[in-house]
């Protein structure tokens, strides 16, 4: 008898812990999916690696949210589907989710199957995944982004058919209304001899260039939106001058201002944001600090140099001026030394965006406090943005062609960037 109690007593506790072990396999990950915009969201399981549409697990015409408890173990595939007026079109899914207790988040990349957006998800039995959002965005509006050409460049003439078929004109970068036809494009060279290129993304990222056709001294070329499927479109044109590039970030408000101007012919031109020049352009910098007790410290490094202070004096209006001839790419920095140097160093210290160079995934990691983000690509073109809340913000950019890109990361009103390759 006193063999059978022990032996009794351990069976029981196995038991127990067969059935704690089963209960927290069986348990379920708490899936929400909120939309904006008008649309139809539908969740399925996937079997044998594709969704099961005859059972839809939850599904609705026009959601603002639905909720799942997903099982782990088990896949499912989220499908989007625009309206059927075509006045809404499918525009991004952001995956918000816990894992290990750290909030993290990421802008998924649908696959696109017979019109259909999709995204694939589900859950391993070990996973530390508690919790996941789904941010469908739906929208009524073509992003259009393009460099407006300078006057020894030449001139762009930017125009489109609506909805309703009326051609009308964006005379800079902005938005067209979802059921937009073609955008056409009028580029004439200041220089007879000189033929400008145009490229374009297409859905899938993917830099394509615009076929061109001579007419008179211009040239003209059509992206066929509608029949692309475009919701954002990103052009980038150029008449063939040899340019550099020139980058920077403003200060912040805080600090100061920072004004950039060159001569473009006899007109004075302003370099709001990172941007290209003609080789060899002079650029002349104004810089006001809002507390003249800081030191203003300004630095250009050029492609293949080391950096280099530039020499900034104070004039008559409390400006503080400085030259600097753009003869290769050229990276500014400016700061505003004081007494809270240390302080800034400790706000980012731990900070950090990575991979460089990157390929399909940026991370941006910020252990400590709320912070937020910003990317830009060379032109200075806001491309993302979101918070970081003690933990990792993982973005996808796989649609993003190679080159150079800038990480803003703001943290309790300090900045710092980060340059980037892809």
């Amino acid at each position: 008898m006193q063999m059978r109690n022990p032996l009794l007593k351990l069976s029981m506790l196995l038991v127990a812990i067969l059935g704690i072990l089963l209960t927290t396999q069986a348990a379920g990950v708490s899936v929400k999916v909120t939309q904006v915009g008008e649309g139809a969201t539908t969740i399925y399981n996937i079997v044998n690696g594709l969704p099961d549409t005859k059972n839809p697990v939850v599904s609705t015409d026009t959601p603002k949210t639905l909720t799942l408890e997903a099982e782990k173990g088990k896949y499912y595939s989220l499908q989007c589907f625009a309206d059927g007026d075509k006045k809404y079109e499918f525009y991004s899914i952001v995956k918000k989710y816990t894992e290990d207790g750290v909030k993290k988040e990421i802008k998924e990349t649908p696959k696109i199957a017979s019109g259909i957006h999709r995204v694939d998800f589900g859950f391993k039995t070990d996973t530390k995944i508690t919790e996941v959002e789904y941010v469908v965005t739906y929208t009524d509006q073509i992003i259009v982004n393009f460099n407006t050409p300078k006057v020894i460049e030449g001139t762009l003439k930017v125009e489109y058919y609506d909805p309703e078929n009326n051609k009308k004109e964006l005379s800079a970068s902005g938005n067209i209304p979802v059921g937009s036809t073609e955008l056409i494009l009028t580029l004439t060279p200041a220089d007879p001899t000189r033929t400008p290129t145009v490229k374009y993304n297409d859905k899938q990222g993917t830099a394509k260039s615009l076929e061109l056709t001579k007419v008179g001294n211009s040239y003209k070329g059509t992206i066929k939106v509608k029949e692309e499927d475009l919701i954002e479109v990103n052009i980038t044109i150029s008449f063939g001058l040899d340019e550099v590039l020139v980058t920077f970030i403003p200060p912040s408000e805080k600090d100061g201002t920072l004004k950039i101007t060159y001569k473009d012919g006899e007109k004075e031109e302003t370099l709001a944001t990172t941007g290209k020049v003609l080789r060899g352009t002079e650029l002349q910098l104004t810089v006001t600090k809002k507390d003249e007790k800081k030191k203003l410290v300004v630095n250009a490094k050029k492609e293949g140099e080391e950096a280099k202070p530039i020499s900034m004096t104070e004039n008559e209006k409390k400006e503080w001026v400085g030259k600097i001839v753009a003869d290769a790419p050229l990276t500014l920095t400016i700061r505003f030394e004081g007494e809270e140097t240390d302080v800034t160093e400790a706000l980012f210290a731990n900070v950090a965006v990575y991979p460089t160079p990157f390929t399909d995934r940026l991370c941006i990691y910020s252990p400590e406090g709320e912070a937020h983000f910003e990317l830009f690509n060379v032109q200075g073109i806001l491309l993302h943005s979101g918070e970081v809340r003690n933990g990792e913000y993982v973005l996808s950019t796989s649609q993003l062609p190679a080159g150079v890109y800038f990480v803003v990361v703001t943290r309790e009103g300090q900045r710092r960037t980060f340059n980037l390759m892809k």
